[in-house]
């Protein structure tokens, strides 16, 4: 198809000198123009799907602490964290809050947000809230008996509700807005629940009230009603351990969660049914919470379970999610923190997903990037071509020594290559056979730093310490950049 002479052009500065290619060239060139039929087109979602990038805080950060179990964001952007006490993020660092500031324990059993915007929490001896600088416990002689608070949640009309071992207890009126940090006069007792039996507790956007008493999940309306919701199967005690969490998702589907089981409530009504294989077999904890869109959170074992709508994902460490969490924050900025295993923060509001050697790259030096014939996507690296497909990385056979800093396509899926040492490689879109051209095809340099191949079919190789290289398929009269035009 190509004439037998091909020739390359130097340009050093302004000047253009002719030099003569290798007949070992002429093959390079019987491909650049073509098409193919192509079998398979990859789509988006066959490309590798990396992992997510999440900053660790630990003690450098100001939170000294292997484990945390909570996070929640108050109404003037802090984020708190639950573990032995309470730490507060602060743009760098965390802030501790302790027996020193205020509470009367360092067990953390909730958090939630009071009618003022600030914090609240149950503790192992009682219910405890900011008041902009330390934490006030309420007293017993505000009508909340002394001892530990196991829940806390509020309700639409801004009051705090809790679970304790002498029953439930809701604030008697919402604190206003203009008066933070003062406690309400009196907790009063929330008669149905007075046995002092329930351990989870969730208010919905009507006002009424979700708590577990035993394994009896009872539904306390309004106008006072309560009514005990089962299985499908006529159970009003939910097998298996204790519930510890109700939370709504997106969809209003009430879930419940205990250390063994998963259950779900559609929005309309009806019973309880059991989602744990949705967990998996490995399913251990009783976190369960919901991010800003309505999806639910849960540990599975040593991976995240995210269900959102219908969908349902177990992302692990594989995919750069922590080992071990225990309870989700989306923050108001859209970013993810996951207690747990110390406390992630995920980089960049988890648009972006990182691939690395760990995912099967070669070399975590990356040049440049392509897509090939078939919508793969190539990673020209220190250690060779990389080709991503939706089970991870793998190296093109014949580049695994060279450090591929360019490339360019032709239309038949013939790929060029250059970098380091010194030659052009050639990728056969067919074949799959790589061919080799350096100092003995006629090239000069001691690096390929790029290549373009134009609308004419010319390659165009640029060098380290050669020069501009053009291949083209006739030979062609090569004029100076410098010379005048004659009349």
């Amino acid at each position: 198809m190509f004439g037998p002479l091909l020739r390359m052009a130097t340009h050093r500065f302004q000047a253009l000198r002719a030099r003569t290619f290798s007949r070992a060239l002429a093959p390079l060139f019987s491909a650049l123009v073509g098409s193919v039929t192509l079998a398979h087109i990859a789509r988006a979602g066959d490309d590798p799907e990396g992992r997510v990038a999440y900053r660790r805080y630990g003690a450098e950060s100001g939170l000294a602490v292997a484990s945390t179990f909570s996070t929640l964001q108050d109404d003037d952007g802090f984020v708190w964290v639950g573990a032995d006490g309470l730490y507060r993020y602060e743009g760098e660092r965390f802030r501790y809050f302790g027996i020193e500031s205020g509470l009367p324990s360092t067990t953390i059993w909730a958090m939630a947000i009071a009618g003022d915007g600030r914090i609240a929490a149950a503790t192992d001896s009682g219910v405890v809230r900011f008041d902009g600088a330390h934490f006030v416990a309420v007293r017993p002689d505000a009508g909340l008996p002394a001892g530990p608070a196991y829940a806390l949640a509020r309700s639409p009309d801004g009051r705090l509700w809790t679970a304790t071992p002498a029953g439930v207890f809701r604030e008697s009126a919402a604190p206003s807005p203009s008066g933070a940090g003062e406690l309400p006069a009196r907790w009063e007792r929330v008669a149905p629940w007075s046995d002092g039996n329930v351990r989870a507790l969730r208010i919905d956007a009507d006002g009424s009230a979700w708590g577990v008493r035993g394994r009896s999940v009872e539904h306390l309306y309004v106008d006072g009603r309560i009514e005990t919701v089962g299985t499908s199967d006529g159970a009003t005690a939910l097998p298996g351990s204790a519930v510890t969490v109700l939370q709504r998702d997106g969809r209003n589907r009430l879930w419940l969660r205990s250390s063994d089981h998963l259950w779900m409530r559609e929005a309309s009504g009806g019973p309880f049914v059991d989602r744990s294989a949705l967990a998996g077999a490995a399913s251990i904890g009783d976190d369960l919470t919901v991010d800003r869109h309505g999806g639910l959170w849960l540990d599975a074992g040593r991976r995240v379970l995210h269900i959102a709508g219908d969908d349902a994902t177990l992302l692990g460490t594989e995919r750069g999610y922590p080992p071990l969490v225990r309870g989700v924050l989306e923050d108001r900025g859209g970013t993810l923190w996951m207690a747990g295993d110390g406390l992630s923060r995920l980089r960049g509001n988890g648009r972006w997903s990182r691939h690395t050697t760990l995912d099967g790259l070669p070399d975590d030096l990356i040049w440049t990037l392509a897509r090939d014939a078939t919508g793969r996507i190539l990673a020209g690296t220190g250690s060779g071509l990389a080709r991503g497909a939706h089970d991870g990385w793998s190296v093109v056979a014949g580049t695994e020594t060279h450090g591929i800093r360019t490339l360019a396509r032709e239309p038949d899926g013939t790929t060029w290559m250059g970098g380091s040492p010194f030659e052009v490689l050639r990728r056969d879109g067919v074949t799959g056979r790589v061919e080799a051209f350096g100092t003995a095809a006629g090239l000069e340099g001691s690096r390929i730093l790029s290549l373009v191949l134009d609308h004419t079919g010319t390659l165009w190789v640029g060098t380290e310490g050669g020069g501009l290289f053009s291949g083209r398929r006739t030979p062609l009269p090569m004029r100076s950049r410098s010379r005048a035009r004659l009349s």
